[in-house]
């Protein structure tokens, strides 16, 4: 989906090895209609492992920041709060944007593209269907190298977001849609071909990134929140899709509170969306920065201003999550803040506490 925080309340504008615990259906991409029917199992309320002494990089990031999709300086003022970022959907293809990246360093933003590789209709791409080897294999050089320089040439700092959501199977890049659980048809013949793509594909691009000197973006690595199903299954954890610590530096992971607006889904709290997720995350790294990439939560099913009042209550508990973003739109179901009135007070209150910071971003001015 598309929207995110940042726990410093900065305004963003706009989502551990071993089995993996049950978690409800898919949060991704709301649009698509998933190829499989997910049976949603509610995860009893966990409190998450403390996170140890923070390493120097964490540091740095002392505060909270709050980011929204699909939003802007109307937002703040509806909040009455200044974000600090914003996120945004980047088509494959499309340029790097000076525009959108200036103009947000202006108002104090970072800015987090979402970059997609969705070729537009009648697009003629013979990878269409292996989009991550043919990464690999240099067949988008063309684009990537000048996307690279162009941010180098920004020079200002940059979180970019790849290939998210990649555990589910509504995007080109999933895991399922480029080899899925076969082993023996590209690379290590012990590791699924759909994971493995992923990993090479994502730290590709970081290697191109860096040989042209954007060493300005931040990188994002994005799965959803596990899943029950098909998707459950061992091959496709998202720990399986992880480059790798000197290729992220942030972990991210999007999901959503549902209710009661679709067939397969059901009221969760917060917790019951975040606490065993946050566990696995943090299994992977104890002391990377996390945010949340893309959330949000239905009226249908329960109150949202309770839960909205419930998100911010808890986040503490989640130290390692230093930035959210919110899924600001009428979409699947009404995602927005200001859905009822209720809801849109639960965050005009949340966002009172100095947790959340409205500074610029470190940098960005």
């Amino acid at each position: 989906m598309k929207n995110l925080f940042t726990l410093v309340f900065g305004l963003f504008l706009l989502s551990g090895c071993g089995s993996i615990p049950a978690v409800p259906a898919p949060t991704g991409a709301p649009s698509a209609t998933p190829g499989i029917v997910f049976t949603p199992t509610s995860v009893p309320t966990a409190t998450p492992v403390s996170s140890p002494t923070p390493e120097p990089e964490y540091a740095a990031y002392p505060v909270k920041y709050f980011g929204v999709f699909n939003a802007g300086s109307d937002v703040e003022e509806m909040l009455n709060h200044k974000f600090s970022a914003q996120l945004y959907y980047h088509r494959w293809e499309s340029a790097f944007s000076d525009l959108t990246f200036e103009g947000n360093a202006e108002k104090g933003w970072i800015t987090m593209p979402t970059w997609e590789y969705r070729p537009a209709l009648g697009f003629d791409d013979p990878n269409i269907l292996h989009p991550l080897q043919a990464i690999v294999e240099g067949d988008y050089d063309y684009y990537i190298r000048p996307f690279a320089q162009a941010a180098a040439a920004f020079g200002k700092p940059v979180l970019m977001r790849f290939g998210h959501e990649m555990n589910g199977d509504w995007y080109p890049w999933s895991g399922t849609r480029n080899g899925g659980a076969v082993s023996d048809q590209y690379g290590d013949p012990l590791k699924a071909d759909g994971p493995e793509r992923f990993v090479d594909a994502f730290r590709y691009l970081h290697r191109v990134f860096a040989e042209e000197g954007a060493e300005n973006v931040l990188w994002v690595w994005c799965p959803n929140v596990a899943m029950t199903g098909a998707l459950g299954e061992a091959w496709n954890a998202y720990p399986n899709y992880y480059p790798g610590d000197e290729y992220v530096d942030w972990l991210c992971v999007d999901g959503y509170n549902w209710g009661t607006s679709q067939s397969w889904s059901q009221w969760q709290s917060f917790d019951q969306v975040y606490a065993a997720n946050y566990a696995q995350l943090q299994a992977i790294n104890p002391s990377k920065p996390m945010m949340i990439g893309e959330f949000a939560s239905s009226e249908k099913g329960g109150d949202k201003a309770a839960w909205v009042t419930d998100m911010f209550a808890r986040l503490p508990a989640y130290p390692q999550i230093r930035m959210i973003f919110w899924f600001n739109i009428n979409k699947e179901t009404d995602w927005r803040m200001n859905s009822s009135e209720a809801s849109l007070k639960a965050f005009q209150q949340g966002l009172t506490d100095p947790i959340w910071a409205a500074d610029p971003w470190p940098g960005i001015k």
